[in-house]
């Protein structure tokens, strides 16, 4: 996916997953705090949710990947990744263990690919 990833078609747009959860990837807002402490629960105690939630879109990027589960939207995986290079690596990166490994690797290269789309726009 790295490869071929368009920013442009991130947000709204639904990613359906091998075992056929439909996944959607969207920035991360305030509502989100308890399930992102939920998520985070001992994996980045030193991490601030609601530094990481009220972040600045200039600088950092910040996507949740949620589905519907039950009927409400539930939260899978956060990732965060600062806007300062083209060969910019995920701060952040975390998923629900079942969420699995395909997951994992849609919201990395969701994040690199807009950190490389946003440097490369900055550069023109």
């Amino acid at each position: 996916m790295e490869g071929s990833f368009f920013p442009g078609a991130l947000l709204g747009h639904v990613y359906e997953l091998d075992d056929g959860t439909n996944v959607r990837l969207r920035l991360a807002r305030g509502s989100d705090t308890h399930a992102v402490r939920e998520l985070l629960q001992g994996d980045r105690q030193d991490l601030s949710v609601a530094r990481l939630l009220h972040f600045d879109p200039r600088r950092e990027y910040v996507l949740c990947a949620t589905a519907l589960l039950d009927g409400r939207e539930t939260l899978l995986g956060v990732g965060a990744i600062k806007l300062d290079g083209e060969g910019a690596e995920p701060d952040l990166l975390v998923t629900r263990d079942q969420a699995g490994e395909q997951l994992h690797r849609l919201l990395r290269d969701a994040l690199a690919g807009t950190a490389r789309s946003i440097s490369r726009s900055r550069a023109a």
